[in-house]
């Protein structure tokens, strides 16, 4: 007996003296992901969840790391994995009752991920994955935006809705405004996350998209820009238009861009009046992208940044619930994931039954999703 356990001892010992540095990182991970990996024909690495399928995820980078946000049925992980080797870093679930069940409801910000699911906000580090700061708002909206140093969050109850700025390091919370509905409740204000820019006078100014009532039969888009010097009304445009999409507005270069369900809109900023509007096919996802003199829309359209007329197709055949960029390619995500080439124009189309939401590398060629109860790190290259 004795010879049998120095036997295996010494066969013990000869295995970790022949592991790499890597290959014992690689043991590693597996020991914190028990039931093993899932398979994909484009996987550099993969980690499969014990909780089981996961419902949604969203992904962020961050230094040397992933960070991937999960809802499961009840509770929400979240886990910063390497973005090179995949090992296991961090990980959390304890976050209280915040369950952010969509991609507007997490942002990344510096070094905190705020996540937000309606009444509750939470800062986490993600650095460590320590818990900051919680913040309850009753009757508040799941969408927010930190924009520098702040975390905007609105609530929108009993016919008003109020704007609240919260210290992203902190969890400080400052009321900015609160607008009402009018007596004939044809004026009803419903704003969700917005941008920021800076005046001629330099001054700071948020614009905010609003679903806004005119009357019991229309319903108008109502454009508001709010100015944080002066606490007033910077200026405010109502389109009229009825079919409102809760996107949030972009700013770029003295302009403020987005989308209604048909149609798609560039305001000057300086006065909030149209540049352009067109017609776009029906638009129903989460975000849309702005790259260098196109707008990449989650339908597929690519529309000429100066104009808005369409100038090419770069996703036919499905409809994008999320769109990203590196510096190559436009990514799309509905279940499959859509690929554009920036270079050639050329389009790709990949698998079936991933989330709806992914992040690539930002240099590298790799790509982060997940499928069923499985979380991947794909190679772009084997994705075409």
């Amino acid at each position: 007996m004795k010879n049998i356990r120095i036997s295996i001892l010494f066969i013990l010992a000869l295995f970790f003296i022949g592991c790499t540095d890597d290959s014992l990182a690689l043991l590693s991970t597996h020991d914190d992901n028990p039931q093993g990996d899932a398979t994909d024909p484009a996987s550099i690495w993969s980690y499969t969840m014990k909780e089981g399928h996961i419902n949604l995820t969203r992904a962020f980078v961050h230094s040397d790391n992933i960070i991937f946000v999960m809802n499961f049925t009840e509770y929400c992980v979240v886990q910063a994995h390497n973005l090179e080797t995949g090992e296991l870093v961090w990980r959390t679930k304890d976050i209280g009752r915040c369950n952010p069940l969509f991609n507007n409801g997490c942002f990344l910000s510096d070094y905190i991920l705020v996540l937000s699911d309606s009444r509750w906000t939470v800062g986490l580090d993600v650095r460590t994955g320590e818990i900051l700061w919680t913040d309850v708002t009753g009757g508040g909206n799941r969408d927010i935006i930190a924009i520098d140093g702040k975390v905007i969050k609105t609530r929108n109850s009993g016919g008003a809705s109020s704007v609240y700025e919260i210290d992203l390091f902190t969890g400080e919370k400052t009321h900015l405004f609160t607008r009402r509905q009018d007596e004939n409740n044809n004026y009803n204000p419903d704003y969700l996350s917005p941008s920021k820019y800076t005046n001629s006078k330099g001054e700071e100014v948020y614009v905010f998209l609003s679903r806004s009532y005119r009357s019991q039969q229309k319903v108008a888009i109502e454009v508001y820009a709010f100015n944080l010097s002066t606490r007033e009304t910077e200026w405010q445009r109502f389109l009229g238009d009825g079919d409102y999409q809760s996107n949030a507005p972009k700013v770029y270069e003295g302009k403020v861009y987005f989308a209604s369900l048909s149609k798609f809109y560039c305001l000057d900023l300086s006065n909030g009046h149209t540049s352009w509007r067109e017609k776009i096919n029906e638009f129903r996802g989460d975000n849309f992208l702005i790259s260098d003199n196109s707008i990449f829309l989650a339908n597929g359209q690519v529309l000429n940044r100066a104009n808005g007329k369409e100038i090419a197709m770069w996703d036919s055949d499905s409809y994008s619930n999320w769109v990203t960029e590196n510096q190559n390619m436009i990514f799309g995500c509905d279940h499959n994931i859509s690929m554009y080439d920036k270079n050639t124009g050329s389009s790709f189309k990949y698998g079936i039954n991933f989330s709806w939401f992914g992040r690539p590398h930002p240099t590298k060629d790799m790509f982060y999703t997940s499928k069923g109860n499985t979380l991947f790190c794909l190679d772009i290259n084997r994705m075409k």
